[in-house]
């Protein structure tokens, strides 16, 4: 099984960590692979999802998306709850929804990141 991971210190993305049958294979820019080591202190799971670009979704990151009918996108946040579960948040309201509201989605687009969620939860 492979496990797949951004690596971050603070705000920036320093690179990204793929396991394989537990050998760590390091990135910094999703496309070269190498077995040297990328210093970071802070790790992002990837949620399981990728966007319509083919580009993989991790924790913290914004994504918006279409929805049926004439609503307008919205935005929400890939949180990881205490519990290492992702879930949907949306600014402003609690509690978060299931990964699962994103399956019948299309259009999904990473817009940014929202590493302060992150920062603040820890301290």
């Amino acid at each position: 099984m492979q496990e797949l991971c951004r690596l971050r210190s603070g705000n920036r993305i320093r690179g990204y960590r793929r396991t394989e049958e537990g050998t760590h294979f390091y990135s910094r820019d999703f496309f070269w692979w190498t077995g040297i080591e990328i210093q970071f202190e802070d790790i992002d799971p990837f949620c399981g999802i990728k966007d319509k670009n083919n580009r993989a979704l991790f924790a913290w990151d914004v994504i918006t998306f279409k929805r049926k009918g004439l609503f307008p996108a919205q935005q929400y946040i890939i949180a990881l709850t205490s519990s290492g579960q992702f879930e949907l948040k949306k600014k402003g309201r609690s509690p978060g929804l299931s990964l699962d509201f994103l399956k019948d989605k299309t259009g999904i687009v990473l817009v940014g990141h929202h590493f302060a969620v992150v920062e603040k939860q820890t301290s």
